[in-house]
C-alpha cells in the first residue's frame, strides 16, 4: 500500500478517533494481585536477599500473565506450574529464615487454586463478545505478548467467524498501518505511548481488568510525527468507571515485573555444564528474544550479529551484519536454536576428505584408552593421577568430558599431556593432539556450512507471519540439520556482564533448560 495513503488513513483515523474502555472483573485475579502488593511490602524488609527477589519476581510473572493473556484457563501459557514451583521452593527454607514471609505464603495455593478452577476466562469472554459485534468490519487485537499471538489468533477464528480478525503484537504497530477496529488487551501505558497519541484506527476498544488504572493522556504528538498542525476531535467513553481511587490497587506497578537483567545474568553463569572451559569469561550483552527466551551476544568492537534488514523494497528478505552495540529491540535477529550435531560429521568428514577416517580412529583409540582406565579402578583414582602427571584442570566433570566423543580435547595441552602418559602414549601426544585440532576445526567448519545452506531459506521467509508472532524457524532436508531461527529482539540489558564463553549465542528460557 502507497505510504501517502497510509499516511493519509492514519490522519484520519487521529482526527475522528472514538476510543471506550471495557472494565473487566475476575474476583480470584484480584485477590492474587492484592496479595503480592501485601507480600511486596514485607518482602522490602529483606532488601536485595536474591532468595525473596527470586520468589517476588516469579510470582510477579505469572500474576501478570492472567492480566494480559485472554486465552482459555487450561492454555499450558497460564499454567501454575512455574508459580507452585515458586512456592514449593520457597516454602522449604522460608520457615527458618524468612517466618513472616512463610505464614504469608501459607494461603497463596488456595488462591491459585481458585484462579485455576475457574471456568471461563472473563477476559476472553469480554473480547469474544466485542469482537463478534464488528460484523461488516475487521478488527485486529493487540497483545502485549507476541508468544500468544498465535494460540489466540485460532481461539478467534473458532468463536468469531465471519469477522475477520488479526491478532497483533506492538512491533506491528511501528508502520503506517491503519485497521478498522483495534482493540487493545490491557492498559494503554503497556504499550508505546503512539497507539493513543498517534491511532491506527479510529475506532478503539480497551479491554481491561477493573482494577487496573487506565491512564489515557491524550497529548498532540501525532503532528509532530506527521508534519501537520491539526487538533484531532476525540471521543472517550468507558462502560464502567475507570479506576483511579487511591484505595484500588495499581496493577501495572506490582505485577508488571520488569526484567531482572543480574538474575539472567546468574543463570547464565550458574548452568555451568563443561566446566573446561567455565573459566573463560567474556563480555557480552544479554538479550530478551521473542517467546520468553533469552540469549546473549559477544561484545567487542568487532562483534557482530546476523539480522534481518526490514527495510527492503525486494520481496525477499535481506540478511546483514550490525554490530552488536548497534542492536536494539525489534530488530529480528538470525541464531541457531538447535545445534546440528548429527550433520556435522558427514559435512567435517567431507571437508577433512582422506584423512578423515584416520583420525576419528586416532580419537576414539585414546578416548576409548582413558575411559578404559576410569573402568579399572575409578573416576577419582583418575583424576588423581592426572594431577601427578601434569593436569592442571583435572577434576571429574572435565575427565568425563575428556572422555565423550562430543569433545573434541582439552582446552590446555597440559592436561592432554597427562592423558597421553596416563595410557602410555607420550611420544604420540603431539600427532593426538593436532588430529583432535583437525576435527575440530573441521566442526567449526561443518557448522558455517549448514549455517549458509539455511540462511538460503531464511531469506524467502513470510514477513507479515514474522512480524506477528516474532519467529520463524528454518531446518535443512536432513535428518540431524538442526534449526535457525529468525527471532524478534524485545529487550537488550543496558549494562555489559561477564558470561562463560561458551554460553554466547545460546538460547535459554528463563524459567528451564538450555535449548539446543
Amino acid at each position: 500500500m502507497h505510504k501517502l495513503y497510509r499516511t493519509d488513513r492514519l490522519y484520519a483515523a487521529c482526527n475522528s478517533l472514538q476510543l471506550q474502555v471495557h472494565t473487566v472483573g475476575w474476583a480470584a485475579l484480584r485477590e492474587y494481585s492484592n496479595w503480592i502488593r501485601k507480600f511486596e511490602r514485607a518482602a522490602k524488609h529483606y532488601g536485595e536477599d536474591p532468595v525473596v527477589r527470586g520468589v517476588l519476581s516469579g510470582l510477579k510473572r505469572f500474576g501478570f500473565r492472567y492480566c494480559y493473556s485472554p486465552l482459555p484457563i487450561s492454555h499450558s501459557y497460564l499454567s501454575s506450574a512455574p508459580a507452585e514451583n515458586c512456592i514449593s521452593d520457597f516454602m522449604s527454607v522460608a520457615s527458618a529464615g524468612y517466618p513472616d514471609l512463610y505464614e504469608m505464603m501459607t494461603p497463596l495455593s488456595e488462591i491459585i487454586g481458585q484462579l485455576k478452577n475457574t471456568e471461563e476466562n472473563p477476559l476472553l469472554r469480554k473480547i469474544i463478545h466485542l469482537v463478534s459485534g464488528r460484523y461488516g468490519s475487521s478488527v485486529a487485537v493487540l497483545v502485549l505478548s507476541s508468544a500468544i499471538v498465535s494460540e489466540l489468533q485460532s481461539v478467534l477464528d473458532q468463536h468469531c467467524q465471519g469477522v475477520p480478525t488479526a491478532v497483533i503484537s506492538k512491533w506491528q504497530l511501528k508502520n503506517l498501518d491503519v485497521h478498522d477496529n483495534l482493540l487493545i488487551v490491557g492498559a494503554p501505558h503497556w504499550y508505546p505511548e503512539h497507539i493513543i497519541d498517534a491511532p491506527r484506527s479510529p475506532n478503539i476498544d480497551i479491554v481491561v481488568f477493573e482494577w487496573i488504572k487506565v491512564a489515557l493522556n491524550l497529548r498532540e504528538h501525532f503532528e509532530e510525527q506527521l508534519g501537520v498542525v491539526h487538533e484531532p476531535i476525540r471521543s472517550v467513553s468507558s462502560t464502567q468507571q475507570i479506576a483511579t481511587d487511591a484505595d484500588q490497587t495499581s496493577v501495572i506497578d506490582l505485577v508488571m515485573p520488569s526484567i531482572d537483567w543480574s538474575s539472567i545474568s546468574d543463570r547464565v553463569r550458574d548452568n555451568i555444564e563443561t566446566p573446561d572451559r567455565a573459566d573463560v569469561k567474556v563480555n557480552a550483552l544479554l538479550v530478551k528474544l521473542a517467546g520468553d527466551l533469552y540469549t546473549s551476544f559477544l561484545y567487542s568492537s568487532s562483534a557482530r550479529v546476523l539480522v534481518v534488514d526490514t527495510t527492503t523494497s525486494g520481496e525477499a528478505l535481506d540478511l546483514v551484519y550490525r554490530d552488536v552495540s548497534e542492536i536494539e529491540a525489534g530488530d529480528l535477529v538470525v541464531l541457531r536454536t538447535e545445534g546440528g550435531s548429527d550433520l556435522l560429521v558427514p559435512i567435517a568428514n567431507r571437508l577433512l576428505g582422506k584423512s578423515a577416517n584416520e583420525l576419528r580412529e586416532r580419537q576414539e583409540r585414546w578416548k576409548a584408552k582413558i575411559s578404559g582406565k576410569v573402568q579399572q579402578s575409578d573416576l577419582d583414582t583418575v583424576v588423581r593421577r592426572l594431577r601427578q602427571l601434569g593436569g592442571k584442570r583435572a577434576n571429574a566433570n572435565n575427565v568425563r568430558n575428556w572422555m565423550s566423543l562430543n569433545n573434541h580435547r582439552p582446552q590446555d595441552y597440559s592436561d592432554f599431556l597427562a592423558i597421553m602418559r596416563l595410557i602410555g602414549e607420550e611420544n604420540k601426544a603431539r600427532l593426538y593432539w593436532d588430529g583432535a585440532r583437525s576435527l575440530e576445526r573441521a566442526h567449526r567448519k561443518a557448522g558455517f556450512v549448514i549455517r549458509k545452506l539455511l540462511l538460503e531459506q531464511v531469506r524467502n521467509a513470510d514477513i507479515i507471519s514474522l512480524q506477528r508472532t516474532g519467529r520463524a524457524d528454518f531446518s535443512l532436508d536432513y535428518e540431524g540439520s538442526g534449526t535457525i531461527s529468525v527471532i524478534r529482539i524485545e529487550a537488550v540489558s543496558p549494562n555489559v556482564f561477564e558470561v562463560p564463553e561458551y554460553r554466547i549465542g545460546q538460547v535459554f528460557k528463563e524459567e528451564s533448560s538450555w535449548l539446543g
